[in-house]
């Protein structure tokens, strides 16, 4: 029924996505210890407001861009187009929500009172960019 290849990607993909669960469920105990219950909440606290920024650099790509490049599936030129095209779009968004959660960081003052941890977790924001999970479906 289904061919070699689409079972392989499949398996690749709930691999990648596994290994997410698996990290967080094996990081997070190791974090409270670590940073204690007030650092755990602070963590958490940016770690939400940086969802912020993910959301508005994704902008919907791993679901419209999946079906472009599905769409050119054997045209290796086009669907490099395609991924160059998302990459450069997702890069500007990053710059205009990280110059969003810049300003928020530096004028909020519960933020303010942990700047660095805000600062740090924007590189959430450019792993959203540099790891094209949405282009790993047409492979």
């Amino acid at each position: 029924m289904f061919d070699t290849r689409l079972r392989s990607n499949i398996m690749a993909l709930y691999l990648v996505q596994g290994l997410n669960y698996v990290v967080s469920f094996v990081t997070f105990p190791f974090l409270l210890v670590q940073l204690g219950t007030e650092g755990f909440g602070v963590m958490n606290y940016a770690f939400a407001a940086i969802q912020y920024g993910v959301l508005l650099t994704d902008f919907g790509f791993n679901l419209s861009a999946v079906r472009d490049v599905a769409q050119v599936r054997d045209d290796p030129k086009a669907a490099a187009r395609i991924f160059w095209r998302v990459t450069w779009a997702k890069l500007g968004l990053m710059l205009v929500s990280s110059l969003i959660l810049l300003l928020l960081t530096f004028t909020l003052g519960s933020w303010q009172a942990h700047a660095e941890v805000f600062l740090w977790s924007q590189l959430y924001i450019l792993s959203s960019v540099l790891f094209p999970i949405w282009y790993f479906p047409r492979l």
